[in-house]
């Protein structure tokens, strides 16, 4: 079902924060990196502008945070390529080990604590929520530079459970649910339940789609199903909106959102990406697994990092060129090496992954 401007503006702005748009939205936030020609409302450039930057490649954070705790329930980067015309995401699961003492946040063991961690920090120092939220990106953004060996150039920070209204607005997702799901958290605020199949999803059942997840195990299934409603929702979405349309509205969605983008350079990239491929997306979960816990006789809760594998999934998604990355410089400080479990330690060093 189509949708004409003025219906989409009044569906979509009070929700446009949607997680499941990010595919769209990952162009808005490349922007404020060298010299980007500004536009005026019509979307024509403005003259006298400093030449654009030599950089043709882009890494993107994108975060989005779980209401209850706060914590980044979901993390990715964005690699936009301008001269070879392509997206790339790296996915990262939320519970990857971290070393809280190597990272400087001693007592967590988990990814995504370590943004939850910062913006309680900023807060006591009174910081205002917004200010809290961005110095929070920012210290995220160096964490990944520092363990990944990579530089991110920008940052999307969006709430998950806000992108229901997009789905809506677009007239819903066409999905094949792979199995039944069905869960439920109070706390949350949160009541799955899906049955599996090809089905049309609303914006309450894409949600239910994208947060489901019963455990470790689950949680890296939820990520490739998410990386597949991902591509569905950024191929449908484009399908169901003209260019005009995401051009009008891209104002209002970067002020529902905390990112380091400014509006009045973003239409040249939501026009770049707009005219992707976005059946060509490529989508990639960094490479990891639980281990076996031999002090506590348990499979561990945390997913570990494989320092050979990681350095080419970084490779393959977030490096343009000849600038690879090597082993050495992937988590020079140790940020993902648990030395108090041997079986994190070999899965961490092997090689034949």
């Amino acid at each position: 079902m189509k949708h004409n401007t003025i219906d989409f503006v009044l569906k979509a702005v009070s929700g446009l924060l949607g997680f499941a748009c990010v595919v769209l939205c990952v162009a808005l936030a490349v922007v404020n990196v060298g010299h980007i020609p500004k536009f005026d409302d019509g979307g024509h450039i403005v003259p006298d502008n400093p030449p654009i930057d030599d950089k043709t490649s882009f890494n993107v954070l994108i975060v989005g945070t779980d209401v209850a705790s706060n914590s980044s329930d979901v993390m990715m980067i964005a690699n936009i390529d301008k001269k070879e015309g392509t997206l790339k995401i790296l996915q990262i699961p939320r519970d990857t080990y971290v070393n809280g003492v190597a990272s400087g946040y001693d007592g967590i063991t988990k990814l995504n604590a370590v943004y939850a961690r910062e913006y309680s920090k900023n807060k006591s120092l009174g910081y205002s929520n917004n200010n809290a939220k961005k110095r929070s990106m920012e210290a995220l953004c160096t964490f990944f530079n520092k363990s990944f060996g990579i530089n991110i150039d920008d940052y999307i920070l969006v709430n998950v459970s806000c992108f229901r209204s997009i789905v809506d607005a677009v007239g819903g997702i066409w999905f094949d649910v792979p199995y039944d799901m069905k869960y439920e958290d109070p706390f949350q605020n949160l009541y799955i339940d899906l049955k599996a199949g090809y089905q049309l999803l609303d914006g309450d059942k894409a949600e239910q789609l994208i947060r489901f997840r019963e455990s470790i195990k689950a949680d890296l299934g939820r990520i490739e199903v998410r990386a597949k409603f991902l591509k569905a929702m950024a191929v449908q979405t484009k399908e169901n909106m003209t260019l005009g349309a995401l051009l009008s509205i891209t104002p209002s969605l970067l002020s529902n959102m905390i990112t380091s983008v400014g509006v009045s350079s973003a239409i040249d990239y939501v026009k770049l990406v707009y005219g992707l491929n976005l059946d060509d997306v490529e989508i990639k979960t960094v490479t990891g697994n639980i281990v076996w816990d031999e002090s506590r006789q348990i499979w561990t809760s945390e997913y570990y990092l494989n320092r050979f594998a990681a350095v080419r999934d970084i490779n393959e998604i977030l490096v343009s060129g000849e600038d690879k990355i090597t082993t050495e410089d992937f988590d020079k400080f140790g940020y993902f090496l648990n030395e108090s479990n041997p079986n994190a330690v070999d899965y961490y060093t092997r090689e034949d992954l």
